[in-house]
């Protein structure tokens, strides 16, 4: 046995026992080789504490003590820890080894120290398990007094990447993608008005075996001419954003990204893909048709939905109306399912991508 691998055998039993400290001591996480079994989507997490280092080379002047400045990293610590305890609410159960009844969290924890979290998690609860963690990390370090005293009275912020792969697919690369996705979160933040803190979180679903970076994978749902439409379109609305508590809303030309926002979307997509009877105006065939039809030609995908928009009117279904409204994205009568993101209308966006991914993606998750 290699010294590496003896150092590491030895490091085990304190290891878990810093994980149950973490996440309760009544709380069981599968072992990563009964994971990939488990979980039909891997969601590989990485989330990354904003402004950590200004906040440290600001900690000596304002603290003015060496032991103060130690025990300012332990109390970011201290808050990255409440918060992954947090999410793993979020985290469905499954059975556990050798067929037992016992059951355990698809949860498994690779790098956890400091703001620095990469974590395994069974992807449909990859959404619910980033939003808490977020939530609480800027609550917790908003509640600190020391950590406000260095930051200028305010809590931190934290961005996030989520790479969803299948089970089979190469770690590394999928490392890499949430990464880059944190990183592409990160760079939305820094384009926000001074002063408006929020959270931020780019997320990305592998349905192929291939490898590639994210720009390429980008590149697939970037129209930089989309037929029917006057500009470039993004079949995507991503990175997602979300207000840190108690310091404002989001500027109202973010609003349609923040993430609460879309998961309202994409639960109205899941409502109407179960339960539909005959007779429904919005179908998920409908939803598909639509989406197809918007990389093929945009006026005709328009035109599709103010079609559906009358038809829902005259039904008099609620639940018709309401799935179109939360995928609209210009306002109007009818609005249009497309929306402007630059002044001088040259990009466009839609909000029908995203919705129909997540919905697909959190279907089955369940918090214990």
């Amino acid at each position: 046995m290699s010294a590496e691998v003896a150092a590491k055998r030895r490091m085990r039993s304190a290891a878990d026992q810093r994980m149950r400290a973490l996440v309760g001591a009544t709380v069981t996480l599968l072992d990563i080789d009964v994971f990939f079994e488990q979980v039909d989507w891997v969601a590989v997490v990485h989330a990354d504490g904003n402004g950590l280092g200004g906040l440290f080379q600001r900690a000596p002047e304002v603290l003015g003590d060496a032991a103060m400045v130690a025990e300012l990293s332990r109390r970011v610590q201290a808050a990255a820890d409440a918060a992954l305890r947090a999410a793993t609410a979020q985290v469905p159960a499954r059975r556990a080894r050798g067929g037992s009844d016992r059951s355990a969290l698809a949860l498994v924890p690779l790098v956890v120290g400091g703001d620095d979290l990469t974590v395994l998690v069974d992807g449909s609860a990859a959404i619910p398990f980033v939003q808490s963690y977020l939530v609480e990390f800027g609550r917790a370090t908003r509640n600190d007094e020391l950590i406000r005293r260095v930051n200028d009275g305010r809590g931190l912020t934290a961005a996030a990447g989520v790479a969803v792969v299948k089970p089979h697919f190469p770690f590394s690369a999928a490392y890499g993608l949430a990464e880059d996705l944190c990183r592409n979160a990160k760079g939305t933040l820094a384009d926000l008005p001074v002063g408006v803190p929020a959270h931020a979180v780019d997320l990305h679903v592998l349905f192929d075996s291939v490898v590639s970076s994210l720009e390429t994978l980008r590149g697939r749902v970037e129209l930089a001419t989309a037929p029917g439409l006057d500009g470039a379109l993004s079949l995507h609305e991503r990175p997602f954003l979300l207000a840190a508590a108690d310091d404002g809303p989001l500027p109202a030309d973010t609003t349609y990204r923040d993430l609460g926002t879309v998961l309202r979307r994409a639960a109205a997509v899941a409502g109407c893909a179960n339960g539909r009877g005959d007779g429904a105006v919005v179908t998920r065939s409908q939803l598909h048709a639509l989406r197809e039809e918007l990389t093929v030609d945009v006026g005709r995908a328009e035109r599709r939905f103010a079609d559906l928009w009358r038809r829902a009117s005259e039904s008099g279904s609620p639940q018709d109306r309401g799935v179109l409204a939360e995928l609209a994205g210009s306002r109007g009568d009818p609005p249009g399912l497309v929306r402007p993101v630059s002044v001088d209308h040259r990009r466009w966006s839609t909000p029908l991508f995203d919705a129909m991914e997540l919905a697909d993606l959190t279907v089955g998750a369940k918090t214990r």
